[in-house]
């Protein structure tokens, strides 16, 4: 659920991992250093996305993963007040899986007043 405070255009990303691993979507985390009374977590598994989906509210959109890109990004149009926000991934089966980190950024914001 996300109670949007203003309405306007907003950007949309959708990705696998966090901004600052500088990983694309489709990529396998490498694995982990050892730690002091544990294991190192193994390397993760790679993903094959064909697309990417956005709901918000009424709003929806899907647009093609991009081969070694980091994120999909949507523009969108989003009236004031409370929505339902959906963010997920298909493969070539139209398999879903969520999208792991979902950034939201209202665009034009330094120019209204």
């Amino acid at each position: 659920m996300v109670d949007v405070q203003q309405a306007g255009t907003y950007r949309v990303t959708l990705r696998r991992w966090p901004v600052e691993s500088g990983l694309a979507n489709a990529a396998a985390a490498p694995a982990g250093e050892p730690v002091p009374g544990g294991e190192a977590y193994p390397a993760g598994t790679p993903f094959s996305w064909k697309s990417a989906h956005l709901k918000v509210g009424e709003v929806t959109r899907k647009a093609t993963v991009s081969t070694g890109g980091e994120a999909t990004t949507f523009r969108v149009e989003l009236p004031k007040g409370p929505a339902s926000l959906q963010a997920w991934f298909t493969d070539e089966k139209d398999t879903r899986t969520g999208a792991f980190y979902v950034y939201v950024e209202r665009m034009n914001a330094a120019r209204q007043k």
